[in-house]
Protein backbone atom coordinates (compact mmCIF):
# COMPACT_ATOMS: atom_id res chain seq x y z
CA UNK A 1 0.00 0.00 0.00
CA UNK A 2 1.19 3.62 -0.92
CA UNK A 3 0.78 6.16 1.66
CA UNK A 4 0.95 10.36 0.88
CA UNK A 5 3.83 12.20 2.11
CA UNK A 6 1.91 15.05 3.12
CA UNK A 7 1.32 15.97 7.02
CA UNK A 8 -1.90 17.05 6.38
CA UNK A 9 -4.21 14.26 8.00
CA UNK A 10 -7.43 14.74 6.20
CA UNK A 11 -5.69 14.55 2.67
CA UNK A 12 -7.89 11.40 1.79
CA UNK A 13 -11.16 13.26 2.69
CA UNK A 14 -11.30 15.81 0.15
CA UNK A 15 -13.07 14.18 -2.85
CA UNK A 16 -15.74 13.16 0.39
CA UNK A 17 -16.20 16.29 2.38
CA UNK A 18 -14.99 19.14 -0.41
CA UNK A 19 -11.78 19.65 1.80
CA UNK A 20 -10.40 19.82 5.51
CA UNK A 21 -11.96 20.98 8.69
CA UNK A 22 -11.38 24.36 9.48
CA UNK A 23 -8.58 24.55 12.26
CA UNK A 24 -9.33 28.15 13.27
CA UNK A 25 -9.79 28.95 16.63
CA UNK A 26 -12.57 30.82 18.10
CA UNK A 27 -15.49 32.38 16.56
CA UNK A 28 -15.42 34.19 13.58
CA UNK A 29 -18.86 36.04 13.61
CA UNK A 30 -21.67 36.50 16.05
CA UNK A 31 -23.69 33.23 14.40
CA UNK A 32 -21.10 31.10 15.07
CA UNK A 33 -21.26 32.01 19.16
CA UNK A 34 -24.89 31.79 19.01
CA UNK A 35 -25.39 28.72 17.01
CA UNK A 36 -22.59 27.44 19.45
CA UNK A 37 -24.66 28.64 22.83
CA UNK A 38 -27.76 27.22 21.39
CA UNK A 39 -26.59 24.27 20.24
CA UNK A 40 -25.32 23.65 23.70
CA UNK A 41 -28.66 24.67 25.35
CA UNK A 42 -30.52 22.57 23.15
CA UNK A 43 -28.46 19.23 23.95
CA UNK A 44 -28.27 20.08 27.52
CA UNK A 45 -32.08 20.29 27.51
CA UNK A 46 -32.64 16.93 25.74
CA UNK A 47 -30.17 15.11 27.71
CA UNK A 48 -31.51 16.24 31.31
CA UNK A 49 -35.13 15.48 30.06
CA UNK A 50 -34.15 12.12 29.06
CA UNK A 51 -32.26 11.21 32.37
CA UNK A 52 -34.91 12.69 34.18
CA UNK A 53 -37.49 10.07 31.79
CA UNK A 54 -35.26 7.12 32.39
CA UNK A 55 -35.10 8.20 36.22
CA UNK A 56 -39.11 8.52 36.74
CA UNK A 57 -39.64 5.08 34.93
CA UNK A 58 -36.53 3.58 37.46
CA UNK A 59 -38.88 5.13 40.39
CA UNK A 60 -42.18 3.77 38.56
CA UNK A 61 -40.74 0.26 38.59
CA UNK A 62 -39.10 0.23 41.98
CA UNK A 63 -42.36 1.74 43.73
CA UNK A 64 -43.11 -1.81 44.70
CA UNK A 65 -47.20 -1.07 44.75
CA UNK A 66 -47.00 2.56 47.38
CA UNK A 67 -49.31 4.88 45.82
CA UNK A 68 -48.02 8.46 47.11
CA UNK A 69 -44.34 7.09 45.26
CA UNK A 70 -46.25 5.59 42.20
CA UNK A 71 -48.56 9.32 41.55
CA UNK A 72 -45.18 11.06 42.37
CA UNK A 73 -43.33 9.03 40.03
CA UNK A 74 -46.08 9.63 37.14
CA UNK A 75 -46.14 13.09 38.40
CA UNK A 76 -42.11 13.34 37.49
CA UNK A 77 -42.93 11.38 34.52
CA UNK A 78 -44.97 13.67 33.00
CA UNK A 79 -42.90 16.39 33.50
CA UNK A 80 -40.15 14.83 31.85
CA UNK A 81 -41.88 14.34 29.05
CA UNK A 82 -43.08 17.76 29.20
CA UNK A 83 -39.78 18.89 29.11
CA UNK A 84 -38.19 16.78 26.20
CA UNK A 85 -41.29 17.96 24.17
CA UNK A 86 -40.52 21.75 24.50
CA UNK A 87 -36.60 21.17 24.08
CA UNK A 88 -37.34 19.29 20.71
CA UNK A 89 -39.99 22.46 19.92
CA UNK A 90 -37.55 24.94 21.21
CA UNK A 91 -35.12 23.31 18.46
CA UNK A 92 -38.06 22.92 15.97
CA UNK A 93 -38.82 26.93 15.99
CA UNK A 94 -35.53 28.22 15.91
CA UNK A 95 -35.19 26.05 12.58
CA UNK A 96 -38.17 27.29 10.99
CA UNK A 97 -37.78 30.83 11.76
CA UNK A 98 -34.36 30.52 10.10
CA UNK A 99 -35.40 28.98 7.27
CA UNK A 100 -38.53 31.82 7.03
CA UNK A 101 -36.50 34.61 7.68
CA UNK A 102 -33.63 33.19 5.36
CA UNK A 103 -30.41 33.54 7.67
CA UNK A 104 -27.20 32.22 7.37
CA UNK A 105 -28.18 28.66 8.76
CA UNK A 106 -25.50 26.47 7.51
CA UNK A 107 -23.24 28.28 10.00
CA UNK A 108 -25.92 28.06 13.17
CA UNK A 109 -27.59 24.51 12.85
CA UNK A 110 -24.04 22.80 13.55
CA UNK A 111 -21.57 25.44 14.85
CA UNK A 112 -19.19 23.46 17.21
CA UNK A 113 -16.33 24.84 19.21
CA UNK A 114 -13.06 24.84 17.56
CA UNK A 115 -10.48 23.64 20.47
Amino acid sequence: MVYATSDDPFQFLVPWVGGAPDSGSGFNNVSDFLGVGLNIVFGTAVAISMISLILSGIKIITSKGDPKAKAAAHQALTYSVVAFILSIGAYTIKTIIFNVVGGDFGELGNATPNF
